[in-house]
């Protein structure tokens, strides 16, 4: 038994074949019997769980460290604001721990991207229309853009509404565009497509999604110098970074794998050198939903002295047992 790899122009395919020869009555060989399964789909399923154990190892430990160090971080905070009022305006130590508070809320901001990552920061989720939200963002986006990045949304209006919360999928959105523009140092084009899509069962099985039926696509596209498949393979790790030690601290996309996942949604890129960049939000629909802002469904509470009796179902109306 032994595994056969075939690539067929673009496609690469994995056989699990099996042969032996087969002989006459007179003992001669006169065959090769050969069996062969094909195994891509199996292939591909384990490279997506190996993947899913790596993330999530990686999101416990970011998680653990990030929750820890949030607490000293705290207490550092508050310290420093308690002194900081105490100070006077002319006070010789006044700026030096204005710049230390600076710097705590940049370590803060840090772990509540760490936080996101490993799925662990809380969420608020509300009812959002993806294309009022993606209207006013690119208001907020475009003074970021250099000049020679031209910014393109189009929007599908039959997309139905989502429930994430709305302050994390513009954070997540954002990121997506720096790390576009700086893919991009000599200009071009950064997409933005909202779409509407319906998945099955195997669709879901595939993408590793728990609930079939309609989800909302959010393509992030742009020209910049691509990815390589090496480069693929590790961008949604924290502190994984391409860029200098000085432009970024490599939380950007980790931040948006982990909200995606949080949010019951699928994220994927697909690059290759020199081509550009797309990455594809997919996130539930928030169908059977209400108007308004989310709100949990309310519990009706039973007194002590209530008795509940057993009911029989009629194929039109409900009546209690006697």
């Amino acid at each position: 038994m032994f595994e056969e790899v075939v690539t067929l122009g673009s496609a690469t395919r994995h056989y699990l074949s099996t042969s032996h020869g087969f002989r006459d009555a007179a003992h001669h060989d006169v065959g090769v019997v050969s069996i062969s399964r094909d195994i891509t789909e199996l292939r591909r399923l384990e490279d997506q769980l190996r993947h899913a154990q790596k993330m999530d190892a990686i999101g416990r430990l970011a998680g653990g460290v990030a929750h820890d160090f949030n607490n000293l971080l705290t207490v550092i905070l508050g310290y420093g604001t308690v002194v900081h009022g105490r100070l006077a305006a002319d006070d010789v130590n006044l700026r030096p721990l204005e710049e230390m508070l600076k710097c705590g809320e940049r370590a803060a901001n840090l772990i509540r991207q760490l936080l996101a990552f490993s799925r662990k920061q809380a969420l608020h989720p509300a009812r959002v229309r993806l294309q009022e939200l993606l209207g006013e963002w690119r208001q907020l986006i475009r003074p970021l853009l250099s000049e020679d990045v031209e910014l393109e949304i189009n929007v599908d209006a039959e997309v139905g509404a989502v429930e994430v919360d709305p302050v994390y999928l513009e954070q997540a959105l954002t990121n997506l565009a720096i790390n576009a523009r700086d893919a991009m140092p000599d200009g071009g084009r950064l997409g933005i497509e909202l779409s509407a899509v319906h998945l099955d069962v195997d669709a879901c099985a595939r993408l590793g999604l728990a609930t079939p039926g309609p989800y909302a696509l959010v393509r992030v596209s742009d020209t910049g110098i691509g990815m390589d498949a090496e480069t693929q393979a590790r961008i949604f790790e924290p502190f994984f970074t391409t860029k200098a030690v000085d432009k970024g601290t490599g939380l950007g996309l980790a931040m948006v794998y982990g909200f995606v996942a949080q949010s019951a949604g699928h994220l994927e890129v697909s690059s290759s050198p020199g081509q550009g960049s797309v990455f594809s939000l997919l996130l539930p629909c928030a169908h059977r939903r209400r108007h308004g802002r989310y709100r949990a469904p309310r519990r009706r509470w039973r007194r002590r002295d209530e008795v509940t009796r057993p009911c029989c179902w009629s194929k039109t109306k409900r009546r209690c047992a006697s």
